[in-house]
């Protein structure tokens, strides 16, 4: 189903039908994967991971990591 453009909305503060439904169709294609991020772009899905990755080594107490 088609959804309008004005229907996405950032999925870090409220989440939409078109999210969960892009999710759910992801996670049926990718077996053992059940989490999705939704971003806007390249920069900010790599921002995301650098961020992602340094709370992960915190987290393992490597915070120069």
């Amino acid at each position: 189903m088609l959804r309008a453009i004005y229907d996405y909305i950032h999925p870090t503060m409220f989440i939409t039908g078109s999210c969960e439904d892009l999710a759910t169709r992801l996670a049926q294609k990718a077996p053992g994967i059940d989490r999705s991020y939704f971003l806007s772009g390249g920069s900010e899905a790599n921002e995301a991971a650098i961020k992602l990755a340094c709370q992960i080594q915190v987290e393992r107490g490597n915070p120069t990591r």
